[in-house]
């Protein structure tokens, strides 16, 4: 006996109950623990304690007495290793925030489950002990602990109660689902089954909060948020709330954020991690259903046991439409609300209802409306304090937020991006240019819309843009709409009555070649925004639904783009809707409906291009903001367009004579500007300038070819 508590003095000489000073003085007293228990076991084994010192890598404590006398150890020092251990618990109970202790103080583990957890990080952290499981073991190449080992361990200092190996085997217990790797075919009711931490509860046991692994190939960590922005604070207050409820409810829940990119989501659980001191494991739902079955299940796992131990959340993003209606991704949050109470997941649309249900009242739905203008002028002044910027006087608050549609995370990134290209160093603050943010605004906000449209260039001006004066009138009034909406709505107060989107939809009518493609042109370049021209051919189908799909995925991408949508040749779709008579009718009234739906609905700015006017009936035209002509040119206008046809390094002979081209016929500008470069043409071959009979030739090859009378004979006796 006195040799027994020699030996225990020389591991524990002067313990206290003080806190842990710190994590390192934690596991070093714990392990510790680990070699006077191992010690003593191998003294037991071997009989003779003394030939430890020829282990290789083994660096206990030496003890000039031998400590085995063949009597039964654990009468002598059960109470003292017992009183030791007990100490270590008392300390962890007073040392908060420490790894071991806080999840040794969390009650998940019986004493004998701590002793286990204890062998399996001991043979992690020091290859010291593989010698010493594998003597321990009896068996060759048995180098980890086993339930066996640990069981015969606990029989030092625990009662048989407690250290009934049946605990150890227990399927559903704490130490097997989280702390342990998975047994590996081993059945559980075999005393051989190894004890290995899993790699979740390693990092944590060495206080190392970082992913790695398949599990950093899919996701990522979201650190608490650093600095602070007003925005979103009733979104904000519904996460807390619902994440409580969640938390305290006996079903956990699932908690929906439903945005679109850059809406705040990420902000707003740094935010949360802050107040909360977490973390926020945050995991892409598409890279995790691409995997295998199996691998997907692993790292699912692994990402909830390492949020379970480090209190930290976990934040699923990227649902959608093509994965939300898996098997997968329902197995998926089935798997993370077994490890975890309150699963945090992320879409653009909310779940459907059917899935929904399947969670009944543990499922709570947050969704993000876009930014108001108060927010986003708040958004954008704070981007601007936090880039140390400001905006050049040709930038009005006012119309930048009427003309752009952004959500928190476009408006920091385009101010971040325009400064970068703005920076003078001989500046306190970098002056931000207006061409340069609406370039960075463009940028941010391009999308792919899709083969059913395509990004038109804006390089026309007003002087490019020959039309009637009163439809040039109209057109800049259609500007100012998208300039001032802020303000009328807004500061005048007339957004309230305004039920839908606040866009500005125009229908622009003429014969072709009259110029209604350059005016959507004009009005983008004059409005700084990009334009898309969709292709009415592609989205029209003769298959009921297949129309009104086409349409929602074209205004779904436009979405948040700030893009002008400019339908061209509307009258495939948009033409008059008619009394039904048949089913086709019907359809065909249905797709024109809900054409008008979804424009409605757009914030942004609609353009329908039509040669027919008359064939879209009185309530289709009460619903478009304006109708603006762009019809044939009068004698003066079409005077102009000849002028402009003409570039001022074309040579012109002498005769050439602009009004009498324009009295001669009465056609459009895209006409004249074909025959323009004909008569180019015909005199570089023939190596003169361009003559009145060179463009005469051209004018009457372009008027039969448009069903009209030939010209040239009118335009040489008007010569004459």
């Amino acid at each position: 006996m006195e040799s027994l508590e020699k030996l225990i003095s020389e591991f524990f000489s002067d313990i206290d109950e003080k806190p842990y000073k710190n994590a390192l003085e934690e596991r070093r007293l714990y392990l510790d623990f680990v070699d006077m228990l191992l010690y003593l076991s191998l003294g037991i084994v071997q009989n003779a304690p003394d030939i430890m010192s020829g282990f290789v890598g083994i660096a206990f404590k030496a003890c000039d007495d031998t400590f085995y006398t063949g009597e039964d150890i654990s009468f002598y020092g059960r109470e003292k290793i017992r009183e030791i251990f007990r100490i270590l618990l008392k300390k962890s109970s007073l040392s908060p925030g420490l790894p071991i202790s806080e999840l040794f103080m969390e009650e998940h583990l019986e004493p004998v489950e701590m002793l286990a957890f204890l062998l399996a990080f001991a043979s992690d952290a020091n290859r010291k002990y593989e010698n010493v499981f594998e003597t321990l073991s009896g068996a060759d190449n048995e180098k980890r602990p086993t339930c066996g080992i640990c069981h015969d361990i606990g029989m030092l200092f625990l009662s048989e109660g407690e250290n009934d190996i049946s605990i150890l085997l227990r399927s559903d217990s704490y130490l097997n689902r989280i702390l342990l790797e998975p047994s590996g075919g081993v059945l559980l009711t075999k005393a051989a089954r190894p004890l290995v931490l899993g790699r979740a509860a390693l990092s944590y046991a060495c206080g190392i909060n970082e992913l790695s692994g398949d599990v950093k190939r899919c996701a990522y960590i979201i650190e608490p948020a650093g600095e602070e922005y007003t925005a979103r604070e009733e979104e904000y207050e519904k996460i807390k709330l619902y994440l409580n409820a969640a938390l305290k409810g006996d079903n956990g829940g699932i908690i929906e954020l439903c945005a679109t990119c850059g809406s705040g989501r990420r902000y707003l659980l740094g935010k949360l991690c802050r107040d909360m001191g977490c973390n926020v494991i945050a995991a892409d739902v598409n890279k995790l259903l691409a995997l295998d079955g199996a691998l997907r299940e692993k790292i699912v796992s692994d990402i909830c046991i390492k949020a379970l131990l480090f209190k930290d959340m976990v934040y699923f993003y990227g649902v959608d439409d093509k994965n939300e209606d898996t098997d997968a991704f329902l197995s998926l949050l089935t798997l993370a609300k077994s490890y975890i109470k309150a699963v945090i997941i992320g879409s653009e649309k909310p779940l459907n209802e059917k899935k929904r249900a399947l969670f009944g009242n543990s499922y709570y739905l947050i969704e993000f409306p876009e930014a108001d203008i108060s927010e986003q002028k708040m958004l954008w002044q704070q981007a601007l304090i936090r880039e140390n910027a400001v905006f050049s006087e040709q930038i009005d608050m006012g119309e930048l937020i009427s003309k752009y549609v952004m959500t928190p995370g476009r408006i920091f990134a385009a101010v971040s991006g325009a400064v970068v290209k703005c920076r003078d160093n001989n500046d306190d603050k970098t002056v931000i240019e207006k061409s340069v943010l609406e370039e960075q605004i463009r940028m941010l906000c391009a999308v792919r819309i899709g083969e059913n449209a395509k990004r038109l260039s804006s390089p026309f001006v007003w002087d490019d843009l020959i039309v009637a004066p009163e439809s040039e009138r109209l057109l800049k009034i259609a500007c100012d709409r998208i300039r001032y909406k802020t303000r009328v709505n807004e500061d005048f107060g007339f957004g309230k009555k305004l039920p839908y989107g606040r866009g500005v939809a125009i229908t622009l009518y003429g014969p072709p070649g009259t110029g209604k493609t350059m005016a959507a042109q004009v009005l983008a370049r004059e409005l700084g925004l990009d334009i898309y021209r969709i292709d009415m051919a592609q989205i029209s189908s003769k298959y009921i639904g297949e129309t009104e799909k086409n349409l929602s995925l074209v205004f779904d991408a436009a979405k948040n783009s700030n893009a002008i949508l400019f339908f061209d040749e509307a009258d495939s779709l948009f033409s008059k809707r008619t009394e039904v008579n048949s089913s086709n009718d019907k359809y065909a009234n249905a797709e024109t409906a809900f054409l008008l739906q979804k424009i409605e609905e757009y914030s942004g700015l609609s353009i329908l291009a039509t040669n027919n006017l008359q064939n879209f009936d009185n309530a289709f035209k009460r619903r478009m903001t304006f109708l603006i002509p762009i019809g044939i040119p009068d004698l003066k206008t079409r005077e102009a367009l000849w002028k402009a046809a003409f570039p001022p390094e074309a040579p012109l002979g002498a005769d050439v004579d602009f009004a009498m081209l324009a009295k001669a016929a009465e056609i459009a500008g895209s006409n004249i500007k074909n025959i323009a470069i004909a008569a180019a043409y015909t005199a570089a071959a023939q190596k003169h300038d361009i003559t009145m009979k060179d463009i005469a030739e051209a004018a009457d090859i372009e008027c039969v070819k448009c069903g009209m009378m030939g010209v040239k004979d009118q335009i040489y006796s008007a010569m004459i």
